[in-house]
């Protein structure tokens, strides 16, 4: 998965982005009535985003077509939209027809003829808390008896990972631990998930290529938890379970905290030579800094980052990484950057 702006966009489209995936988390959650009529040997993924661009941050999607199982000449595209908000947007069904109205514009541009394809919309909720309200356009429209047959009604199907029972998750032990991980990444209890589930995340290292998959799944959960839970979870990740992966595992975990925590401390020191030893740890600190708000959050503000490396004291940059700690948002993380160089 590399460094990313956006690490829950780069981890979701890392495991349904692959068409076996995909097709094996449609014929898990969705009823058979709408999985029998596809070919989910056919899914092929489409390149691109139809996400707004200012919802980057909130929202990942990815488009796959599916000819049909019967052999007759047709194809459904099926579209996965992932909300990874810090709560949920009631303005997302909304949102999700305009990207569905994008779909089949990129389609007609593409030479496609009518009648336009059927969209099997999928909506994937990480939570928490909870998506609580129905999954269709209509609740978010106004009742009027009288226009009821002019309404625009179309239902998504939602997958919300709060609300799925651990034992019910599938069983491919990557795809299985890929949403565990996104279930659990944002809750404070994600050690003792870990440490519950060991044995089955271990299994994954003998899958092909399961110790690339292994090393992103946990490339991802460093990366997203704040810095004063990853002890913790490094321990779980760690444990002795007398099981076969468990060598592989406490080395892939080591090495990705060697990646993260390290990082921004090279610029620090190849800069000190040049700029005194002060100003390279005083660079290299407002670098980790701004790099654990984009682990965070995604993509931050410019103003925020400029903030941050425009605070010339030492004591207040430390000072400043262990409020940020407790920040819930990026408007509370501006609040205390604005207050500390205000000072």
């Amino acid at each position: 998965m590399g460094t990313v702006a956006n690490p829950h966009d780069a981890f979701c489209k890392f495991v349904l982005g692959k068409p076996e995936l995909a097709a094996a988390f449609l014929a898990h959650f969705l009823p058979a009535e709408a999985v029998l009529p596809l070919d989910l040997t056919s899914l092929t993924a489409v390149p691109g985003s139809f996400v707004d661009p200012e919802l980057t941050n909130h929202h990942s999607d990815l488009l796959f077509t599916a000819t049909s199982a019967s052999g007759a000449d047709s194809q459904t595209l099926v579209y996965f939209l992932f909300e990874h908000k810090s709560k949920p947007d009631r303005k997302t069904p909304l949102q999700l027809l305009r990207y569905m109205a994008r779909i089949w514009d990129e389609y007609c541009q593409q030479g496609g003829r009518l009648p336009l394809p059927s969209i099997l919309p999928v909506l994937i909720h990480q939570g928490p808390p909870a998506w609580p309200w129905p999954p269709s356009f209509s609740a978010i429209l106004e009742e009027r008896a009288a226009y009821a047959p002019y309404a625009l009604a179309f239902k998504f199907h939602l997958v919300d990972l709060c609300d799925v029972d651990d034992a019910a998750l599938p069983e491919h032990s990557f795809l299985r631990g890929a949403l565990l991980v996104m279930k659990y990444v944002q809750r404070k209890d994600l050690a003792e998930v870990i440490a519950r589930h060991r044995q089955r995340l271990n299994a994954i290292v003998q899958l092909p290529d399961g110790v690339a998959l292994l090393q992103t799944m946990i490339r991802y959960i460093l990366y997203v938890i704040p810095a004063q839970r990853r002890d913790p979870v490094l321990d779980a990740l760690g444990a002795e379970t007398g099981d076969k992966g468990d060598n592989v595992m406490r080395a892939i975990a080591n090495s990705v905290m060697d990646e993260v925590f390290h990082k921004g401390m090279s610029l620090g020191r190849s800069e000190g030579l040049d700029l005194g030893r002060h100003e390279g740890v005083q660079r290299a600190l407002a670098e980790v800094i701004v790099e654990d708000l984009e682990l965070r959050f995604g993509v931050i503000p410019r103003s925020l980052a400029e903030r941050v490396q425009g605070l010339c004291d030492l004591e207040a940059l430390k000072e400043l990484r262990r409020k940020l700690r407790d920040a819930a948002s990026l408007d509370e993380c501006m609040r205390m950057a604005c207050s500390d160089t205000a000072q």
